[in-house]
């Protein structure tokens, strides 16, 4: 007969990694290994059960007293707020996977949590009921709702076929249901406010000027005789545009900066800063005109297209920037007698 003499240690060791239940050769936890341990402590100690409501046309989806969001994001946001774990998990990530049978979704998910620092994860499926209806967004593209009203308004004719072209140039940031054009501007009626206000803060930043918003009574609620309000928005751009001339009384100004309103006294030579009711009133402005350079001695001077008269250039320091020579066109601000050359 043979005897066997072990190490109490080696015993010790024996015990220590075989799973107790299962007798694999690992301990993850409490004397089980990993997939027993699992079994005895499910990650998950419950869901909470919830209802989803789904758009059947852009397949967004929303929860009680929330409003509609993507289908992933959502449904994975709405379940992690639905689940509670065992004691001693920290959760990591869900890793979803989902299909449509009837009336019902079901949520195929692999969750992933920690315990004692070690990673873990565990399947786990769940049949969610699911409701189709059709998005407040949706219902609305092909219908006359509208949530209000952008008035532009400006006198300059070229400013406005700008900003319209801008407008058009941005079809993420609205969806234009109707533009009505008015004498001194246009209207566009618009279906969501808050990408209608990111575009005027866009066309204030490239064409200046103010805008205002208030809020009217369009109609009432057939159902629930409520007031539907409409926002009104009124944008006003700056009449001036950099590089424009103007006269304001006897003086006569090239536009430098719009916001704060700087102007160049074009005969004093001297930039002027001028505050927004100010800048904006008594001015007119001044068109170009080409004219031929008839003389330069003993002072500058240019033949009025309008009448052929012969004037005296203002400020002749502006032919010595250039290239010019007699018989040469250039382009001049002409009024009282005077010659500006630009």
């Amino acid at each position: 007969m043979i005897f066997y003499i072990f190490d109490s240690n080696y015993i010790n060791h024996i015990k220590m990694v075989r799973c107790i239940l299962c007798g694999n050769n690992e301990e993850f936890k409490e004397h089980l290994c990993r997939e027993c341990y699992l079994k005895e402590h499910p990650i998950i100690k419950n869901i909470k059960p919830f209802s989803i409501t789904k758009c059947s046309k852009c397949n967004k989806i929303k929860f009680k007293h929330k409003g509609f969001s993507s289908f992933s994001e959502g449904l994975k946001k709405e379940l992690i707020s639905h689940i509670k774990l065992n004691q001693d998990y920290k959760f990591e990530d869900l890793i979803l996977n989902s299909k449509e049978e009837k009336d019902t979704l079901i949520v195929e998910m692999i969750i992933k949590a920690k315990v004692d620092n070690k990673k873990v994860e565990e399947p786990y499926s769940i049949v969610l009921p699911l409701n189709k209806t059709i998005c407040p967004r949706c219902g609305n593209k092909n219908s006359e709702y509208f949530e209000g009203v952008l008035q532009i308004r400006c006198e300059r004719e070229e400013i406005l076929k700008e900003i319209i072209k801008e407008i058009l140039s941005k079809p993420e940031l609205v969806k234009i249901s109707s533009l009505i054009k008015y004498e001194k501007g246009f209207n566009i009626q618009f279906r969501d406010i808050t990408k209608i206000r990111k575009l005027v803060e866009e066309l204030k930043k490239k064409f200046k000027g103010y805008s205002t918003y208030s809020n009217q009574v369009f109609s009432k609620d057939a159902q629930t005789s409520k007031e539907v309000l409409r926002t009104n928005i009124k944008y006003i751009p700056s009449p001036f545009k950099k590089g424009d001339i103007i006269q304001k009384g006897n003086n006569v100004y090239e536009v430098k900066k719009t916001d704060p309103f700087m102007f160049f006294d074009i005969e004093k030579k001297e930039l002027k800063h001028f505050n927004k009711s100010l800048a904006e009133k008594d001015f007119n402005f001044l068109q170009p005109q080409a004219c031929q350079l008839i003389k330069m001695r003993p002072e500058p001077t240019v033949l009025n297209p309008s009448d052929f008269k012969e004037i005296k250039v203002r400020n002749p320091e502006k032919l010595k920037e250039k290239d010019i020579g007699i018989g040469d066109y250039v382009k001049a601000i002409i009024i009282k007698e005077k010659a500006y050359l630009l």
